[in-house]
């Protein structure tokens, strides 16, 4: 899958670190959806170290609701597709 298509991507290029930046849909209050999010990107941080990866590499933020599609139905794309985890790396 894509998380471990990431990891084979860092495994290769060490200069990279991993940022995961969880993400929610507009439902629930803000305070709710940024603990959600900060949740969701947690668990793609378990999911990687326990295939490997350095805990040390991975960043973890949570985003909530910011940018997500406002007003749209729970069961819609543009929802389902706020309910994610975005994979950034980044040059240190």
């Amino acid at each position: 899958g894509k998380v471990k298509s990431a990891l084979e991507f860092f495994d290769g290029n060490p200069e990279y670190s991993i940022v995961l930046v969880g993400h929610t849909d507009w439902y629930g209050t803000e305070e709710y959806n940024l603990l959600l999010s900060d949740r969701r990107a947690k668990a793609v941080s378990d999911y990687m170290t326990s295939l490997g990866a350095s805990a040390a590499n991975i960043e973890v933020i949570g985003r909530g609701e910011a940018g997500a599609a406002p007003d749209v139905a729970k069961d819609s794309p543009e929802a389902r597709n706020d309910r994610r985890v975005d994979i950034v790396k980044y040059r240190h």
